[in-house]
C-alpha cells in the first residue's frame, strides 16, 4: 500500500511524498523489508491547481446570470447552477436527461420531448445548436420562453466528452418586440386617423371662410393646435395624460399666464390619447373663440375651466364646465359655425358623449361630459 506523508528536504522545504513498504518472509518469519518514498510534489501542486481552477469555474458558472448546465457524453446532468433552477422553477437531480426543465414546448405551444430538445440534438449529431428558442413550463404551470446555446465539449485527441448548456430567459425581449409591433401600429392608426382629420379641416374650413386668407388663418390655426396636442402626447410617449397638464397646454399659449383671470382646475385624472387629442380640438377651439370674441378679449374678462370626475358602472363619468365672465354681452349666433361643428364631431361623434354650448348673454358657457378608463395618478 501507498501511505502519503510530508518529509522536510536538507534545503528545508516541504516535499510531499508517497510511501510504500513491503517484507520478505522466509518460514514464517521476517527476513527483510523494503521501503520506497516517492517524491510526489509536483504531482500533488498539479492536482491542487486543478481543483483551483474547477473551483474556480464553478464559481463563474453560478456568478452567470443565465440559466448554465453540463452533461456528460450520454446527456446526464453534471452540474447546474443556482440561475437553472430559477428559470426551471425546480432543483434538478445530477443525473438527470438532457434539460434541467420541468416540461418543454415548441414555440407554437406543441410539446418537445427531452430527448428531441435542442441539448439532445447537440449531443447526438455533435454540433452546437444556435438560433432556435423554446418555452419552459415549471412544475407550478408558469411558462418561460427561453434562448438555448447547447455546445458539445471534446478532450484533447477530439473525443465527445459532454456539453455545456446556457438558457437566456427572453421574457423581456419578447414583450420589447410586442410592444414595438403594437406601437407601429399605433402609429400606422394615429397617422391615417390623424390625415383623416386634418382633410375634414381643410375641406370644412375652405367651405365655410369669408375669403381665402381667413380660411388660411383658421386652418393653420386648427393645425397648430393639433400639432401641440401631439406634442404633448410625444413627450409622454403616447401614454396616458393628466388632463391638468393638457388644459394647461393647450390655453396657456393662447391666454398666457394670468392667474386673476383664469382657473384651470378639477379632479386629478389620467385621460388616453384618443380623449387626448379630441380635449385639445375642442378647448383650442373655445379658447380661440374666448380671444377673438368672448371673455379674454378685453382685460374685465374671466374664464373658469374646471372639471370632475364621477365612478359609474361602465367606466368614469368626466364632465367639464367653460364658463366665460365679464366680457362683451355675448348673442345667440344665426347659424351654427365651423367651430360648434368640428367641437360636436370631436365631442359626440368620436368620443361618444354630449356637447352642450350656451351663449349667455353674460359669458359662453360649455358643458362636456363623457365616459373614460382612467384612474387618477
Amino acid at each position: 500500500d501507498s501511505y502519503p506523508a510530508r518529509l522536510r528536504a536538507k534545503d528545508g522545504t516541504i516535499r510531499h511524498v508517497a510511501i510504500t513498504s513491503n517484507g520478505r518472509f522466509e518460514d514464517g518469519k521476517l527476513f527483510h523489508t523494503r521501503c520506497f518514498t516517492i517524491d510526489v510534489t509536483l504531482a500533488q501542486l498539479m492536482e491542487s491547481q486543478i481543483r483551483e481552477s474547477e473551483r474556480h469555474m464553478r464559481n463563474l458558472l453560478e456568478a452567470l446570470p443565465a440559466a448554465v448546465y453540463t452533461t456528460d457524453a450520454q446527456g446526464r446532468i453534471t452540474f447546474f447552477n443556482r440561475a437553472a433552477v430559477e428559470l426551471s422553477g425546480r432543483t434538478p437531480q445530477l443525473g438527470d436527461m438532457w434539460c434541467v426543465t420541468w416540461k418543454i414546448f415548441n414555440t407554437d405551444g406543441s410539446a418537445l420531448p427531452h430527448d428531441q430538445c435542442p441539448m439532445a440534438v447537440a449531443l447526438k449529431e455533435n454540433r452546437p445548436i444556435r438560433g432556435v428558442e423554446a418555452i419552459a413550463e415549471r412544475p407550478d404551470g408558469t411558462r418561460v420562453p427561453f434562448a438555448p446555446y447547447p455546445t458539445p465539449l471534446h478532450d484533447a485527441d477530439g473525443n465527445l466528452v459532454g456539453a455545456i448548456n446556457m438558457l437566456v430567459d427572453i421574457t423581456e425581449r419578447n414583450q420589447a418586440q410586442n410592444r414595438q409591433k403594437t406601437l407601429i401600429d399605433e402609429l400606422n392608426h394615429r397617422v391615417k386617423n390623424t390625415l383623416a382629420t386634418v382633410q375634414s379641416l381643410a375641406a370644412q374650413t375652405a367651405r365655410n371662410a369669408e375669403d381665402a386668407n381667413d380660411g388660411y388663418r383658421r386652418f393653420e390655426a386648427r393645425l397648430l393646435a393639433l400639432s401641440r396636442a401631439h406634442d404633448l402626447l410625444t413627450r409622454r410617449h403616447w401614454a396616458h395624460t393628466p388632463l391638468g397638464t393638457l388644459a394647461h397646454e393647450v390655453l396657456m399659449p393662447i391666454f398666457g399666464q394670468e392667474p386673476s383671470r383664469i382657473v384651470v382646475e378639477g379632479d386629478p385624472v389620467d385621460i388616453g390619447t384618443r380623449v387626448a387629442l379630441n380635449l385639445t380640438m375642442t378647448l383650442n377651439e373655445l379658447a380661440i373663440n374666448a380671444l377673438k370674441y368672448g371673455a379674454m378679449s378685453v382685460e374685465t374678462g374671466t374664464l373658469s375651466v374646471k372639471w370632475v370626475v364621477q365612478p359609474q358602472s361602465d367606466g368614469m363619468l368626466l364632465t367639464l364646465d367653460w364658463r366665460e365672465q365679464g366680457g362683451p354681452r355675448v348673442a345667440q349666433p344665426k347659424r351654427e359655425g365651423l367651430g360648434s361643428r368640428l367641437m360636436k364631431r370631436c365631442i359626440e361623434r368620436d368620443l361618444g358623449g354630449t356637447f352642450d354650448l350656451t351663449f349667455d348673454p353674460k359669458g359662453v358657457c360649455c358643458r362636456i361630459s363623457f365616459l373614460i378608463q382612467a384612474s387618477s395618478p
